[in-house]
C-alpha cells in the first residue's frame, strides 16, 4: 500500500510499523564513540560479549530468565532475522509450525521458506485475540514441530495472559515442540499490563527461544539489532545459520544497543506515555464511527478495527481509501484469513496526522458504504 501511494500528494500514512520518534541521543552518542574507537570489524558470530552480558542482566531482572552470556544468547540483525534463523534451524520440509490467525505477516512466509507448513490457530475477537490452550490443542498433529508466539501482538495489540501462557506451556511439553516467543513489543504496554515471558516458566526454559530487539522500544528500526536467548543446545543450531548468512550483527549497532540497555530508560517511558495518549484518542474517534468496531489494544502501536459493515474485502477497501481519501492502511487479510474485513492502522504518527487521517477515514467509509 505504501508503494501504491508513491507519487501521490497529501497522503497520510497509517501503515508504518515503526516509532516516529528519533533514537535517543545517548544511544546515538554511543554509536559515534564506537566509530571513533574503531569498532568497525567483525564480532563473534554470537555478538559482542558486552552486549550479551547486558541482555542477560535484562532478562534476569525483568523476566526471571537465566541466560548464560557466553553460550545462551545470540545477537542478530533485528528480531525478524532471529525468527527467520529459528525457522531455518529447526523446521524441516513438511514440518508443521503453529501460528496465530491473525499474526505478523512475515511468520508464514518465513516458515514456507524453510519448507515448513504454517498452521493457523484462529484467535477469537470476543476473547481480545488472546491465544488459549484449548484452541491450540485442536491443531496439534504428529508433524507439529514449533509454535511462534507474539505478545504484545502485531497486528491486533493483543497480549497473552500468564494463565494462558501456562496452558500453552502444558501443550508444548505434552507434545514436545519448540516455542519461539517474539517479544519485541514487550515495553509498549498500557493500562498496567505486566508482560510475562513463557521462558520464565521453569519447565519451558529448555524448549523456548525468546526473541527481542531494539527497534520498537528504542526507536532503532534502521539499526537492525535484536537477539534471541535459549539453552546452549538450541543456540548452537541458531549460530550455524547466523555464521553462514549474516556472519554477525552490525558492530556499531551492538555498541549502541549496550547503551540502550544500560543507559537511562525515561526515554522509553516518555514514548509509551505518548503512544497511550494517541491510542486513547484513536479509540475514542473510532468509537464515534458507526461503520467500525474496534477492540482496545493492550500493547503495540496498532489498532485493528473491524470493517465488516462496509461489505468490502480488506484489500479492496484499503485501495479505495488510498485513492479516495489519501490514507494508507494495511489490509487485514495480510495477517491471516480471520483478518479479513479488518484494517491495521498504526498510531505511530503525530496527533495532527492522526486527527486529520481519522477524519478522512470516517468520510471515506461513509462514501464506501453508499
Amino acid at each position: 500500500m505504501t508503494e501504491m501511494a508513491q507519487g501521490m500528494s497529501d497522503v497520510i500514512n497509517f501503515a508504518l510499523g515503526e516509532p516516529d520518534f528519533d533514537t535517543p541521543q545517548h544511544i546515538k552518542d554511543a554509536a559515534v564513540e564506537a566509530l571513533k574507537q574503531g569498532y568497525t570489524r567483525y564480532t563473534s558470530n554470537y555478538g559482542l560479549i558486552e552486549l550479551r552480558e547486558a541482555i542477560s542482566r535484562k532478562l534476569k531482572a525483568e523476566y526471571g530468565i537465566d541466560a548464560e552470556p557466553g553460550s545462551e544468547i545470540l545477537v542478530t540483525a533485528g528480531a525478524q532475522q532471529a525468527v527467520y534463523t529459528a525457522c531455518q534451524a529447526f523446521v524441516d520440509p513438511g514440518d508443521e509450525v503453529l501460528i496465530t490467525d491473525p499474526c505478523y505477516h512475515s511468520y508464514p512466509r518465513m516458515i514456507k521458506l524453510a519448507g515448513g507448513v504454517p498452521v493457523p490457530v484462529r484467535l477469537s475477537e470476543d476473547r481480545d485475540f488472546s491465544l488459549d490452550g484449548d484452541r491450540l490443542k485442536e491443531k496439534i498433529t504428529p508433524r507439529t514441530k514449533m509454535i511462534v508466539l507474539n505478545s504484545p501482538q502485531n497486528p491486533t495489540g493483543a497480549t497473552i495472559s500468564y494463565s494462558d501462557l501456562r496452558d500453552i506451556a502444558e501443550v508444548a511439553i505434552e507434545h514436545d515442540f519448540v516455542v519461539v516467543s517474539d517479544e519485541v513489543y514487550d515495553k509498549i504496554l498500557y493500562d498496567n499490563f505486566q508482560h510475562r515471558s513463557i521462558a520464565s516458566i521453569p519447565e519451558m526454559r529448555d524448549r523456548t527461544i525468546t526473541i527481542n530487539g531494539f527497534s520498537k522500544t528504542y526507536a532503532m528500526t534502521g539499526w537492525r539489532i535484536g537477539y534471541c536467548a535459549a539453552n546452549s543446545r538450541l543456540i548452537k543450531e541458531l549460530v550455524k545459520i547466523q555464521a553462514y548468512s549474516v556472519t554477525n550483527a552490525n558492530s556499531v549497532a551492538q555498541k549502541a544497543a549496550v547503551a540502550a540497555l544500560e543507559g537511562p530508560q525515561e526515554c522509553v517511558r516518555e514514548m509509551v506515555r505518548e503512544f497511550k495518549r494517541r491510542r486513547n484518542f484513536v479509540i475514542r474517534r473510532l468509537s464515534e464511527i458507526d461503520a467500525v468496531r474496534c477492540r482496545v489494544p493492550k500493547g503495540t502501536f496498532y489498532v485493528f478495527p473491524d470493517t465488516s459493515r462496509i461489505k468490502k474485502p480488506s484489500t479492496e477497501l484499503a485501495e479505495y481509501l488510498l485513492k479516495e481519501s489519501r490514507i494508507v492502511t494495511v489490509p487485514g487479510a495480510e495477517y491471516g484469513a480471520s483478518g479479513e474485513y479488518h484494517l491495521r492502522l498504526s498510531f505511530a504518527t503525530s496527533m495532527e496526522k492522526l486527527s486529520a487521517g481519522l477524519d478522512r477515514f470516517e468520510e471515506g467509509l461513509a462514501r464506501a458504504n453508499n
